[in-house]
């Protein structure tokens, strides 16, 4: 299993919602809930894929949008790791990523 890539147009609506005494990104995509997990520069797409990638292979959906603005440059495109809301939730989101793939955590923002 693939993380899904798609363009920001693509995303049906994002939403906040409040969990554990916190306001928090949410996505709707194809009828299912997805929380936003990181934020990866377009230098740094690779590993949002490879992240995406590892959780997918935990059983963890996940998608991936691409978010641009048509008056930014290209090199100011964001790409954001969705993940679903039906995944754990630990107290923090290094926890969840570390035992996946170490090298990734914390190097993007």
């Amino acid at each position: 299993m693939q993380p899904l890539v798609v363009s920001e147009q693509q995303s049906s609506s994002y939403f906040k919602f409040w969990h554990n005494n916190g306001l928090h990104d949410g996505m709707r995509y194809r009828n299912e809930l997805f929380r936003h997990f990181r934020t990866f520069s377009v230098h740094r797409r690779n590993h949002a894929y490879s992240l995406g990638c590892a959780f997918a292979q935990q059983g963890i959906q996940t998608v991936i949008t691409c978010v641009s603005d048509r008056n930014t440059a290209p090199e100011e495109r964001r790409y954001i790791l969705w993940i679903s809301l039906r995944s754990p939730w630990p107290e923090n989101k290094q926890s969840l990523a570390a035992p996946l793939t170490p090298s990734l955590v914390g190097v993007v923002f």
